[in-house]
């Protein structure tokens, strides 16, 4: 079980499901609309403290939230199939890689105890917030990249 306290869960948890929202809205070009971006976060918000309460090991949880990601793009946002499992499959892939990095930078920058730090959810909150705005980060980049190969292919 992989249980999220509920300060992990405002702190984190919820601006985290805000960005894999805002980011499907970005990638996919979907009209963002605030009453289903609202209504889709905090669908993912809930769903994804419940998944963390099954008694289930790592790794399940994702494929979870990944299924609960896709449907909610296709039922909530309008998405469509194609794009919604795709952009939600990146999305997840992207944030994991942003935890890798800072996982890295945590265990051999500031030579913090990984053990010590997941155990206490302070810690694990505070010192996960540098992947999120590095998500952010990548996400923006992303962005401007296809919009500036896209306005490079209607030039030519």
């Amino acid at each position: 079980m992989i249980k999220l306290s509920f300060l992990e869960l405002i702190i984190r948890g919820t601006p985290e499901e805000a960005i894999y929202m805002w980011a499907c809205y970005i990638l996919t070009k979907t009209k963002f609309e605030l009453k289903r971006y609202l209504l889709s976060t905090t669908l993912l918000v809930l769903v994804t403290y419940l998944i963390r309460s099954l008694p289930i090991s790592m790794g399940i949880n994702v494929v979870l939230f990944l299924g609960v990601l896709i449907l909610t793009n296709i039922n909530v946002n309008k998405i469509s199939i194609i794009k919604s499992i795709s952009v939600s499959v990146s999305v997840i892939i992207l944030e994991s890689i942003c935890e890798f990095i800072n996982m890295l930078i945590i265990r051999y920058l500031f030579k913090a105890d990984l053990t010590k730090v997941w155990s206490n959810p302070f810690l694990k909150t505070i010192y996960g917030i540098p992947s999120l705005v590095l998500f952010v980060i990548l996400i923006i980049i992303i962005t401007a990249v296809f919009n500036k190969s896209k306005k490079e292919d209607i030039q030519l």
